[in-house]
């Protein structure tokens, strides 16, 4: 789903969606991605059943926001401790995200609050959502935050100018163009 695996700790790991290459449906990268895990996970156990092998679980925390990873890989931002706390919280098996998360994804994901919870470090309570299954419907309840550009301001400033031009009635026709 174009996460990166940013850290592997102990039985666990962490994964960015965004970086080093971001996508505007990251978020919903990260949950699909979750999600496949869990279902990844539980088909393994089924067919394992019986075998004696043991059973795999994994609890999955998502959190989204902004983060500078350095050239070493170091990540600095309260993203992913919010992640790695929730990921705490939540059961075996299951994919637990915060409501910034949610309301990425609202509609695109069968969804059920399990209230607000007090993280360490977080001065705010934070609402969390388990994550069950995608909704088949394919389509956001409500509009999402759209990614900020960061480093395109001369590419922000450029389209700007040219936007300005348009709406003023300098626009380019290009029945008009040659080429050659």
């Amino acid at each position: 789903m174009g996460g990166h695996v940013a850290k592997k700790l102990g039985d666990g790991l962490l994964a960015l969606f965004g970086y080093p290459l971001a996508h505007e449906n990251d978020v919903e990268r990260a949950v699909r991605a979750a999600l496949s895990i869990q279902r990844a996970l539980h088909e393994l156990n089924r067919k394992n059943a019986g075998t004696g092998k043991p059973e795999l679980t994994a609890r999955i925390g998502l959190e989204t926001g902004p983060a500078v990873v350095d050239a070493a890989g170091e990540i600095y931002g309260d993203v992913a401790n919010i992640a790695a706390r929730v990921q705490a919280l939540a059961e075996p098996g299951a994919v637990v995200v915060t409501a910034r998360v949610q309301h990425q994804v609202a509609g695109l994901f069968v969804a059920e609050k399990r209230g607000s919870h007090t993280l360490k470090g977080i001065p705010e309570p934070t609402l969390l959502f388990r994550l069950v299954r995608a909704s088949g419907g394919g389509r956001r309840s409500s509009p999402r935050q759209l990614t900020p550009l960061v480093g395109r301001d001369d590419e922000l400033a450029m389209l700007t100018r040219r936007w300005e031009r348009a709406r003023q009635g300098d626009g380019h026709d290009r029945r008009r163009a040659r080429f050659g």
